[in-house]
């Protein structure tokens, strides 16, 4: 008996040290199964893809820095993870380009990754610089020429003939024109096309704005911020 109960005893010790619990072998009657499995399958959600998210404009405010939200809506049946940023490029016309491409840099930004439930929606920031109006360009002053009227000079001295001798001013010297300053590219956007975090899967939204252009300066404010949960 004495064998016996030594053998039932080590089988306990065994089963308690995998973290499964069984009567008499553990004190706190609780087990860490059950949280690592749910740990197991958060981690095992793949990432969204276009295939079941709608996308759609959202909220717009500002006005020398504007901040447009977009969503993405989760119309499938499982949950999926978006982790971190979207690709973004805007497409419209620009340099007498009717679909000119102009991909947008990341904000650097933290971020966590967003679980998708069905029917949940996250969404990220599209911040931009509005387009400028039409009064940068100075106008350059006007050249005028100004040209004196003769007069007649009349001698002192007596004459059969009077004198008819005139004198003309020269010619003022042209003022010079003011340089006109280069008038900021703009682009009228008409579509949004993104490409969702860690995979290839990609969408696209009509969205008209006219914005300044900033593709070629390294210090542009148009910029990207990565999803975070609930509509805006």
């Amino acid at each position: 008996m004495g064998f016996l109960r030594n053998r039932i005893t080590a089988a306990c010790c065994v089963i308690a040290a995998a973290g499964i619990a069984a009567s008499g072998c553990s004190g706190s009657g609780h087990s860490p199964v059950a949280a690592a499995a749910t740990a197991q399958r958060s981690s095992a959600l793949t990432a969204c893809t276009s295939t079941y998210l709608a996308m759609s404009a959202g909220h717009r405010s500002g006005t020398t820095m504007v901040t447009q939200s977009v969503n993405l809506t989760n119309n499938g049946t499982t949950a999926c993870v978006l982790d971190g940023y979207p690709g973004v490029n805007l497409i419209g016309r620009a340099h007498g380009v009717s679909q000119y491409t102009w991909t947008l840099r990341w904000a650097t930004t933290s971020h966590s990754p967003v679980t998708l439930q069905p029917g949940a929606t996250a969404h990220f920031n599209l911040v931009y610089q509005p387009a400028a109006g039409d009064d940068d360009m100075t106008k350059a002053g006007a050249t005028t020429t100004a040209t004196a009227t003769a007069k007649p000079m009349v001698s002192t001295k007596p004459s059969t003939k009077p004198s008819t001798k005139t004198t003309a001013k020269a010619p003022a010297t042209p003022s010079k024109s003011a340089t006109p300053v280069s008038k900021p590219v703009d682009i009228d956007v008409l579509d949004i096309t993104i490409t969702l975090p860690n995979t290839f899967s990609q969408d696209q939204m009509a969205w008209y704005a006219e914005l300044l252009l900033q593709d070629k300066d390294v210090n542009a404010q148009t910029h990207v911020t990565p999803f975070v949960a609930g509509a805006a």
